[in-house]
Parts: C-alpha cells; structure tokens; sequence
C-alpha cells in the first residue's frame, strides 16, 4: 500500500489556514480525501507530561518578537493576495489549545472536514476566541455534533491525542504546516504544491494561486 500524504495542522497558526483554504479551493473531494489532516499543537501539562511518559515530546518553540512581527505583515500581504478575508485574533494571556484539537479528533471522519473548517474560520475569518472552550463548544453545537463536546475527554479521545502528538513527534514536526509522505516531509505552505505532486495530487493550479500567476498560465511541470 503506497504512502498517503499527511498534512499536520494547527488552529493557531495562520498559515496553515491559508494552507487549508488553499486545499478547498484547487482539490476536489476525492483527491481531498488522499490526505490524511493530523491537528498538533502545544497541549496542556497533563496530556504532555503523558505525551513525554511515552517518549514523545513537543518540538515547537515560541517565536522571537521579531518573527511575530514579520509574519503580521506577511500574514496581510498575503491573505489579500489570496482574496482570503483575514480578522486577526486576540488570544488571552494563557491560551489553551486543547480542546479545539480535541474536538477535530472526536468528530468522526465524515464530519471532521467541516469541523476544521469552521474552526479555522472561527479565528482567521471572524477574530472569534478559540482557546475558549465555550466557544469551541458552541461551535460544535451549532454543527449538530453534541456527541463531539461529550467526547472530548474520554479514553478514546485521550488515546488519539496521545497518537496524533507522539506521531508528530516521530515526523519531526516543528512548526506549521508540515507535511510527510512517507520519508519526504515539508514545511510551510509554500512547499504545499511540492507535496502535493509528490504524492500525485493535483498542484499547478494551487502553485500558480499561491505564486499570484493568472490561472490560465502554465506552471512548469
């Protein structure tokens, strides 16, 4: 059985929105449903203390003053460049990501796609406080999946956190987006249209989307 690709995204980071939007926009819903869509993200103590009682750990590191700077501009530059509607968020003073990734892992695999979505909207597209698990909460219900809020810690959601994360760990996931297909991994969104020809998906269109070319104009293959 050949490799899938898996695209290992976070909530938080804005480019793995773009990322996201991008992957709507070009690829159908069978080449879409090629890639395998792992959340990561920087867990609360006990699910790392678990995570790091396994062996796994988390490689992220926040970024300098500087860094933050810079992608708020890049950021803008190019959500207008994509058309793609952008409120940036407000986080609190100790945000907690937990439960928004959670919630992606206990929605099953038919509602999961519409899960992120909403999600990344959420806080890309409308500013809205997704640290707060109210308001991840509400998103849900607002979906029709109250099952995913009475999932959200049980053993079985507790066992795929701890495999998303140790997975991740494995690949050497540092930031986002990442990308793996088999022993080839890629990061940021630019590299998105190498993965995606790597693993035989769609890419020119999307290439061209991202490089700002006119569609009707050839991407060197």
């Amino acid at each position: 059985m050949s490799a899938r690709l898996i695209f290992y995204f976070g909530l938080r980071s804005p480019y793995a929105w773009l990322a996201q939007r991008l992957l709507s926009r070009h690829l159908d819903a069978d080449a879409l449903s090629q890639i395998d869509w792992v959340p990561y993200w920087e867990p609360r103590a006990d699910t790392l203390s678990s995570l790091r009682s396994r062996g796994g750990d988390v490689l992220y590191r926040p970024m300098s003053r500087e860094r933050h700077l810079y992608i708020l501009g890049d950021l803008k530059r190019t959500a207008s460049r994509l058309g793609c509607t952008l409120r940036w968020p407000v986080d609190g003073p100790n945000p907690q990501w937990e439960t928004a990734h959670r919630a992606c892992l206990a929605a099953r695999p038919t509602q999961a796609a519409t899960l992120r979505t909403v999600l990344f909207a959420a806080r890309w597209e409308h500013g809205l406080d997704i640290t707060d698990p109210s308001v991840v909460k509400g998103l849900c219900r607002g979906l029709g999946l109250t099952e995913v809020t009475q999932t959200l810690d049980s053993p079985e959601t507790d066992a795929a956190t701890l495999a998303a994360l140790g997975q991740a760990h494995r690949h050497g996931v540092f930031g986002l987006p990442f990308f793996v297909l088999g022993r080839e991994r890629w990061w940021g969104v630019d590299r998105l249209p190498f993965a995606l020809r790597a693993a035989g998906l769609p890419w020119q269109a999307l290439a061209a989307d991202w490089a700002g070319l006119p569609q009707h104009e050839e991407v060197c293959s």
